[in-house]
């Protein structure tokens, strides 16, 4: 290995910095590779929701609708419940109510979008790496890759933290820490809030006014509401494009960040080096 990792970090073959640079523009499309295809599935995402909001909700109405004719076509006071169409509803939606609906969406796409920003950030770590190469005392020349487990096909999450802190970027303000807590608990407990601590920490998300909302209570499913969802997904989106301005400027621009060169590590990363053949 080379004797100052600082000096012996530099651009390398088709990668080098370009000599027309230009600062980071998203409207420009001045932008990563990464955040091109980050950006696809966060609109894909959004879409996704309101489409969803647009369609499902009306075929449900037209259930309901049904329901309604249908029961009130039989109905005899004296022997049937007033309220028999919702027994009829019930039915014809296999028990899948609406609130059951948008839950299970609204959890699924959390999920998705904290799995975009997961893989956006190390896409774009690699993006920057591909450009660097290290000069080692013995004349060879290694790559840099992100440190992972043999068994693990991506990096943990700390590595991804300190690669981009190295850039400047903090990638887990309490924004992202509170979305990542909340994909955790839809992941590993299927949003159940089994504990008063959960249930407080989480109580932001309720709406005691809107029924297809709810409250927070302990042994209850996390309340998921549409507008807290596009909140945290520009949470997300807010931290993503702080990275990919640093990210940019490392990978494709005329300096190489010099703390990067401590993360440097033959073992366990977060950076290591790998020799070119």
């Amino acid at each position: 290995m080379a004797s100052d990792p600082r000096q012996a970090l530099r651009y390398f073959g088709v990668g080098r910095p370009r000599l027309d640079f230009v600062l980071w523009d998203e409207a420009a499309g001045e932008v990563t590779r990464a955040f091109h295809l980050w950006k696809a599935t966060d609109r894909d995402i959004r879409s996704y929701l309101a489409f969803n909001a647009r369609w499902v909700e009306s075929a449900y109405q037209q259930v309901w609708e049904e329901a309604e004719a249908e029961f009130s076509a039989t109905f005899d006071p004296d022997r049937h419940d007033v309220d028999g169409h919702v027994g009829l509803f019930h039915d014809k939606v296999d028990g899948l109510w609406p609130t059951d609906y948008f839950w299970k969406l609204r959890s699924d796409n959390l999920r998705d979008a904290v799995s975009a920003f997961d893989v956006y950030m190390e896409k774009s770590l690699n993006e920057v790496l591909a450009h660097l190469v290290v000069n080692n005392d013995d004349g060879t020349k290694s790559k840099l890759k992100l440190f992972r487990p043999v068994s693990w096909e991506s990096p943990g999450w700390g590595v991804l933290v300190q690669a981009h802190a190295a850039m400047g970027t903090n990638i887990q303000p309490e924004t992202v820490q509170y979305v990542r807590a909340l994909r955790h608990l839809l992941a590993h407990q299927r949003g159940e809030l089994r504990t008063q601590e959960q249930r407080d920490k989480f109580q932001r998300e309720a709406d005691p006014s809107d029924w297809m909302v709810g409250e927070a209570y302990v042994g209850g499913d996390v309340p998921l509401a549409s507008a807290r969802l596009i909140e945290m997904l520009d949470h997300l989106g807010d931290v993503v494009r702080l990275a990919d301005a640093a990210v940019w400027a490392a990978a494709y621009g005329s300096e190489v960040p010099t703390a990067l060169s401590a993360l440097v590590d033959l073992k366990r990363g977060p950076l290591v080096p790998v020799p070119m053949q």
